[in-house]
């Protein structure tokens, strides 16, 4: 079933689409910052589970309500579609599109194809599944708000065409439809701080949560600053972020090397750099890569880093993380801080 493709608009008629669905409204028997809207087909009802049902540190995760076909010739019926809302409580910062990764790895889907929507909450994640216990093919979506993931789970039974991606409307439409009725507004699962890093040229913003402390930082490069922080995970240091700004007769990529031969030193090897990103905020051009390594006796690491010149103020931004294969959350948080910081960072001169 690896040929299932993600259905990213209904395949029928407007006015078709149109006469088959309505909006409906979910506010009684959930817990406040709960309430949504959702389009459904006609004639089906939703069963929720209470307004004290909301997940948290002991339960992370709670179905939400859960839609299906009020009669038997409702649309739907015949592949006993059903629409289940989750709920999930995210203790840190991380990605609506790494959540459901995670999610679906934990709870036995295989996802045959998976795209990252960019909002301002983060990336979220938007996937066609097959479930190996009922063999149901699902498409999931994730929303975000504050410390909480919305899960949008539409799932049929195939009735042995998993292929046909009409199969997919009913979902698609509830997910692209979907709503917060009472919004929080806020954009990240962890309080923030503001941090500065100042050197005798310039100055450097950014956005960092309030998890991560800051450390003692190496010699500084003439002219400029270098601040080190650390997030732990117990008693461990689970993710490193580096930020540096040079002076004129320096770049970013003098930056980044610097602290690459450093890392070297401490027995970590990487390989060359990958960009990932070249972006341009008001006429301030920068870029981001991604390298592969090694820490010896331990396995391996990514370094995620940032290369960015400021009328000619070099600045390198560098976050040292777990890959995903051998610690997922750490690399999840830490890829979600990395960008963070990346999209919140401002920098003036002196």
């Amino acid at each position: 079933m690896n040929d299932i493709t993600l259905l990213t608009s209904p395949t029928r008629d407007r006015q078709t689409i149109e006469a088959t669905y309505l909006d409906a409204i979910v506010r009684d028997d959930v817990f406040a910052a709960g309430a949504f809207q959702m389009a459904l087909p006609k004639l089906w009802t939703v069963d929720t589970f209470g307004a004290d049902n909301m997940p948290s540190g002991e339960k992370p995760v709670i179905e939400l309500a859960r839609a299906r076909p009020g009669v038997p010739d409702a649309f739907g019926a015949t592949h006993d579609a059903i629409v289940q809302v989750w709920s999930a409580k995210l203790p840190r910062v991380m990605n609506g599109s790494d959540w459901l990764w995670r999610w679906a790895a934990t709870q036995g889907y295989v996802i045959h194809a998976l795209r990252e929507l960019p909002t301002k909450n983060g990336i979220m994640g938007d996937a066609v599944l097959t479930s190996e216990k009922t063999g149901r093919l699902h498409r999931m979506v994730t929303m975000k708000d504050g410390d909480l993931i919305f899960l949008v789970d539409g799932s049929v039974d195939p009735r042995g065409a998993p292929q046909d991606p009409n199969l997919q409307e009913i979902a698609l439409l509830a997910a692209m439809r979907f709503k917060l009725l009472s919004p929080s507004g806020t954009r990240y699962a962890e309080p923030m701080s503001e941090e500065t890093v100042t050197s005798t040229l310039g100055q450097i913003g950014f956005f960092l949560p309030q998890s991560w402390n800051r450390q003692t930082a190496g010699e500084a490069p003439e002219q400029g600053a270098v601040s080190s922080y650390v997030t732990k995970l117990g008693d461990a240091v689970a993710g490193t972020l580096v930020v540096a700004l040079g002076g004129y007769d320096t770049t970013a990529q003098q930056l980044e090397d610097t602290l690459i031969a450093k890392l070297e030193n401490q027995g970590q090897n990487f390989g060359p750099a990958t960009k990932t990103l070249e972006a341009d905020k008001q006429g301030y051009r920068f870029s981001t890569w991604r390298r592969e390594g090694t820490v010896s006796g331990q396995g391996d690491v990514q370094l995620l880093t940032m290369r960015g010149s400021f009328d000619g103020l070099p600045v390198s931004i560098a976050m040292l993380t777990a890959v995903p294969q051998t610690a997922f959350e750490s690399y999840a948080v830490n890829r979600r801080v990395f960008e963070i910081v990346v999209e919140s960072h401002a920098i003036g001169l002196l």
